[in-house]
């Protein structure tokens, strides 16, 4: 089946790839070559007056490129340590070229400036300084790229360059020389002929994950090592490869840290083996003493040759070895970590010829993915721009265009590094400034795909001098709909102090890769020995895919609680007939929002609410039967603690029906307790997925036919937002931001239903006195205008006493006759209401995912006999089919109650999904449970997901975080702790996905309980 669908999936796009033949405008994809170059060791400087010092070197041989394209990578550490008061280190970063042993060529300058550096500031710091560029050579043969370091300035401070990694990717403009290697093959392919000159290869890209964000305190003890990224490779058909890894991140570093320090580390696991370390980067800043909030770019390159052959992990873990922290509500976070992945064969053939036109790499196993040709497209800046104030308009920094019309299902890698410099900062100044990553294919409505903030905010009187750095990123998008696109990369002043700080945005670059997801050249056939791998014989029982049922639910309103006297309410259900299913699975989503008002006063007893939901199941005449219970509460709450708050409440269920037929879920909401409060339920959705257990019925009867396949789409986050507003500021709030998307191509569906899953983290600081933010889902279809299709409110307004959490928000949403064609879904957060009183204090919306799920609801019987001709309509090839998924229910582990950080980790929940069969798996991860604090003081929970698959060791996908800090204005605090994770696996298995929860901060009079853990997974080859 795997096969069938990978086969149709290439088909598919057979016209689409035909057609680019004959249109000279669209971008072909071709061959690359891949080089890793060295680092030279490390420098310090202790005066202007020495000479300039080669950090990294790599050497490219263009010889078998014609008019070749070339783009280079560049990764360093840069500290300077302060000697006196008002201490400046000015270097100057220079990228030359030597082309034939002739004089050396300047390409590029970049500067790294930190000036007036004030006892306050820091003693020591230790930061990423990286750039990438675009070159074009017109002449054949060896060329030395290299970057030199100069000393322009250096007065009352030591600066240390060092772990430069320089990396070339070369490409071929044009096809003439490919043609005359052709020919030269033709007349010497019998001929054994060694030639000394690279060709370029067939690569791969794998696009690796963030795991989250993750926040770093002051404790008693300095937090566990936690993985931040990961990318996974099947080197399996390359010979002695070469790979290539790019690492992204932001550090933000709130006012009153006064040092940190954090090393990362890059791992790499072969198989079963145990990881070895490949790398070691350090992030530092120590003996700070000013009011300074920072965001910074931590980014790395490390390149690597004759890796093993197999199933690669590579990831990045970050150890805090020390964290200061002078206050009680300043944190650290490290998010927005991105990590791509490239591998190319190294071996030593002839790489001028082409033997016999087989390909470079050797027959292997057909699981594996087999290297591919590549769209290599460089772009520019756009100059440069100085902000003075908040009102001027965005500037659009740098742009690429890669045309991806010939490519099906196109994965693209996007680099972008610019330099940032802050100047003048004095006296309570902010300087704030917006990246946003956009996409436009086809002259469609831009698509925010990422965000990233980069600020230098001054707390105190005084000054702080210039600061010039790198602002860079990686982000790999994945293109449901291809097409002619432009990428754009625009920066947005959210906050300039006018009169007191300037920020400048130049020297802008960028480029673009893009290839095929899946494995265009079919299976390879092994003739040497017998694939591991056989659907039918390889195991007893495989795991198969099947049809599965979408049925969209209704809300049936709101209701608003003020006594528990007052009856049961039915927030939503769900109807879901079974009859055409055997012993059906069924996987219920429901969500909603609970708002609470607290009514007491300082004269009056605390308010206290207690809501219980049950879900219940009707079946034919049946009497309603309870499936499940869980509570939303809010026990004492005093005032002071907050006037009103609004949140979600969701969860998922997994149910099994014995006998079919037509039943309804349906959710109802009882209120316990109402005390001094009232409580509004509202926005309730319901959705259910089913699908037999059991094959009978389909083989049998053959009782579905092709309108029950499915869809899934993964979306993705764009990064992390940062909300300020102090209460004395006179600026507007900040501008509304897209926070994930999703796409959806419904061509080949008739009036199809979409599940939209959506999932975040509110993080908010101690000092937030009121905060309203405003969830609003649109959908936007081919050129027309985004419609709105939903709003969710997150409140909570009038707290006038320290407390910090980091909540949930997370919604569904389930519409039925989505327009045909190419759909985008996205998540746009907006400020309506931010007031701090606490200087530094922030709101932090971070982590957001997205998944789509799309099917057919046309009238049909689905439970005629299928006789085998297609019921889909005729429609251009290169759009997605819906095909089968695997779909299966995990288990709860029980509950447990943390009284002590130094409680071990407990595994909550956990579920078991076999994709040996499908090629490319994406893998939807659903997880929904309970958390509770109860008592005063601090607690904090980190929750990990991770993969083990064929048991070999875990992988680390995702972090989140619940806490409640400060919470003594609380008897006990009960809500979810819910997520969605979309999972794209490039080597294959049997896999467990758990999920593990891990004390880091429980204050003595607090403890903290986790429970009602619920997981389910569902599976589709790409």
């Amino acid at each position: 089946m795997t096969y069938n669908h990978t086969y149709q999936d290439y088909k598919a796009c057979e016209l689409d790839r035909n057609l680019a033949k004959c249109k000279l405008k669209h971008s072909k994809p071709r061959k690359i070559l891949l080089e890793c170059g060295e680092g030279t060791g490390s420098r310090t400087f202790a005066s202007s007056n020495e000479v300039p010092f080669q950090l990294a070197h790599v050497t490219l041989d263009t010889t078998c490129l014609d008019e070749s394209q070339i783009l280079i990578k560049f990764s360093s550490l840069v500290k300077m340590e302060r000697l006196i008061d008002g201490a400046t280190v000015r270097l100057k970063y220079e990228l030359f070229k030597v082309c034939d042993h002739k004089e050396p060529k300047s390409l590029g300058i970049w500067m790294f400036e930190e000036t007036d550096v004030t006892v306050d500031t820091f003693e020591v710091q230790e930061e990423a300084f990286s750039f990438i560029f675009c070159d074009c050579i017109t002449c054949l043969g060896c060329s030395d790229y290299f970057v030199a370091v100069t000393p322009i300035e250096i007065d009352g401070a030591t600066a240390t360059i060092s772990n430069g990694r320089m990396a070339a990717l070369s490409q071929s403009l044009c096809d003439s020389l490919e043609k005359y290697d052709k020919i030269f093959d033709s007349k010497h392919h019998s001929t054994k002929f060694i030639g000394k000159h690279p060709k370029p290869k067939d690569i791969l890209i794998e696009c690796g994950e963030g795991n989250g964000s993750v926040i770093l305190r002051e404790e008693s003890e300095v937090e566990p090592p936690f993985q931040i990224a990961h990318v996974t490779l099947d080197t399996a058909c390359l010979s002695k490869a070469k790979v290539l890894i790019e690492f992204s991140s932001m550090i933000k570093i709130d006012r009153l840290v006064e040092d940190i320090r954090l090393q990362f580390e890059l791992f790499r696991v072969c198989g079963d083996g145990e990881a070895v370390s490949r790398g070691i980067w350090t992030f530092e800043r120590t003996d700070v003493s000013a009011s300074v909030e920072l965001e910074k770019v931590f980014d790395f390159t490390f390149c690597e040759c004759e890796v093993p052959r197999g199933c690669l992990e590579y990831f990045v873990k970050v150890t805090p070895l020390k964290i200061d922290i002078s206050g009680n509500s300043a944190d650290v976070v490290v998010d927005n970590a991105r990590m791509v992945a490239l591998a190319q064969s190294s071996r030593g053939l002839d790489d001028c010829i082409t033997i016999n036109r087989k390909d470079n790499c050797i027959d292997c196993v057909p699981k594996h993915p087999i290297a591919k040709k590549i769209v290599l497209e460089c772009g520019e800046g756009t100059g440069s721009r100085t902000f003075t104030s908040s009102n001027e308009p965005a500037f659009q920094l740098a742009k690429v265009t890669i045309d991806t019309t010939s490519l099906c299902k196109p994965m693209v890698n996007i680099e972008f590094s610019s330099i940032v410099s802050f100047d003048s900062l004095i006296n309570f100044s902010d300087a704030r400034l917006r990246y946003e990553l956009l996409r436009v294919c086809d002259n469609k409505r831009p698509i925010s795909l990422g965000v990233w903030v980069s600020e230098r905010i001054l707390r105190t009187s005084g000054e702080l001098g210039k600061s010039t750095n790198i602002f860079n990123f990686t982000f790999c998008d994945c293109i449901t709909c291809p097409g002619c696109c432009d990428y754009f990369v625009t920066v947005t002043p959210i906050q300039i102090t006018e009169g007191s700080v300037t920020a400048t945005v130049s020297n802008g670059r960028m480029a673009a890769l893009a290839q095929e997801r899946y494995n265009n050249k079919g299976w390879v056939k092994n003739n040497h020995y017998k694939s591991p791998v056989n659907c039918t014989n390889w195991k007893p029982k495989p795991t198969k895919m099947k049809k599965v049922l979408l049925e969209c639910g209704d809300g049936t309103g709101s209701k608003t609680f003020t006594s528990s006297d007052e009856a049961s309410f039915q927030l939503a259900h769900v109807t879901l007939d079974t009859i055409c299913l055997d012993k059906p699975e069924v996987l219920i989503k429901f969500s909603s929002i609970v708002c609470m008002l607290n009514l007491s006063t300082s004269s009056q007893e605390p308010g206290t609410v207690r809501l219980q939901y049950d879900l219940f199941r009707v079946c034919e005449d049946e009497e309603p039967k309870s499936l499940g219970t869980w509570i939303f509460d809010e026990v004492n709450v005093r005032s002071g603690a907050f006037d009103r708050q609004e949140e979600s409440f969701s969860f998922i269920f997994c149910d099994r029906i014995a006998c079919p037929g037509c039943c309804e879920y349906f959710v109802t909401v009882t209120p316990i307790e109402i005390d001094n409060a009232t409580a509004t339920v509202s926005n309730g959705r319901m959705a259910a997925l089913s699908q037999p257990l059991w094959a009978s019925a389909e083989n049998e009867h053959k009782n579905f036919h092709s309108k029950k396949d499915i869809l899934l789409e993964c979306g993705q986050g764009n990064g992390s937002v940062v909300f300020r507003r102090d209460t004395e500021s006179l600026i507007e709030l900040d501008p509304p931001v897209e926070i994930a998307h999703v796409t959806i191509d419904t061509t080949y569906l008739t009036k199809p239903k979409a599940l939209i899953e959506f999932s975040s983290m509110i993080k908010v600081d101690d000092g937030v006195d009121d905060i309203r933010l405003q969830f609003e889902l649109f959908r936007v279809c081919g050129d027309g205008e985004p419609l709105s299709r939903g709003i969710w409110n997150f409140e909570r307004t009038d707290v006038n006493e320290f407390i910090e959490l980091n909540k949930v928000f997370d919604f569904t949403f389930c519409e039925c006759e989505v327009p045909s064609g190419c759909c985008e879904y996205f998540v746009t957060v907006t400020p309506l209401e931010i007031n701090i009183d606490i200087v530094g204090a922030d709101i932090v919306v971070d982590n957001a995912r997205m998944v789509a799920l799309v099917q057919t609801s046309g009238n049909y019987d689905d439970c005629r006999i299928f006789n085998g001709k297609s019921d889909y309509i005729h429609c251009v090839p290169k759009y997605p089919t819906a095909k089968k998924i695997v779909l299966e229910c995990g288990e709860g582990t029980g509950s447990r109650t943390f009284t002590s950080a130094n409680d071990p980790a407990f595994q909550l929940a956990h579920v078991n999904i076999d994709i040996t069969c499908l090629c490319n798996p994406m893998v939807n991860i659903e997880f929904s449970s309970i958390v509770s604090f109860e008592g005063s003081g601090d607690g904090r929970l980190r929750y990990e997901l991770f993969r083990v698959c064929d048991n070999k060791e875990p992988t680390s996908l995702g972090i989140w975080v619940s806490e409640r800090i400060g919470i003594s204005f609380f008897d006990r605090t009960t809500n979810i702790f819910n997520f969605t994770f979309c999972d794209c696996i490039t080597c294959p298995g049997c896999c467990d996905y758990l999920v593990i929860v891990t004390p880091i901060r429980i204050s003595a009079e607090l403890t903290a309980t986790v429970s009602n853990a619920r997981i389910a997974a569902l599976a589709q080859g790409k």
